[in-house]
């Protein structure tokens, strides 16, 4: 009987102590859905650059079967123009397609913690940050 006693003890110890708790931080664990743009990044060649919060009302939608769509295009700076674009993108390359952009110059996409990054083509660095929605 004390052997049970201890087992079950020994149980519910082992229980108690695997639990974790949730912060309640939840971070995206896909691309898909629609994100916001939220700040953006440009560097003045010296490494000083930083992210630069933007009020904006561009939303980017990621489709499931590879395509996206946008209300501004992800090739032009948002303040540039409203005009609309689709695309394709490839999460193993982390390449955004548009017949909007110059091909010689890819525009590249990676999520970084619950953000996702556009980069784009230029001497300096130069990035567009999106917040999930």
């Amino acid at each position: 009987m004390k052997a049970n006693s201890f087992l079950l003890l020994f149980i519910l110890a082992l229980l108690a102590l695997s639990c974790t708790e949730d912060d309640g931080n939840l971070t995206p664990t896909s691309i898909l859905g629609e994100w916001q743009l939220e700040a953006i990044y440009n560097d003045p060649g010296d490494g000083s650059g930083d992210f630069e919060p933007i009020e904006s009302d561009m939303l980017l939608e990621l489709l499931p079967n590879g395509r996206y769509t946008t209300s501004n295009s992800v090739c032009l700076r948002p303040a540039s123009g409203d005009q609309a674009d689709t695309g394709s993108y490839d999460e193993t390359t982390g390449i955004i397609t548009t017949d909007l952009c110059d091909p010689a110059f890819p525009i590249r996409f990676e999520l970084v913690d619950d953000k996702l990054i556009i980069s784009h083509f230029c001497i300096e660095a130069c990035q567009l940050r999106f917040r999930k929605v």
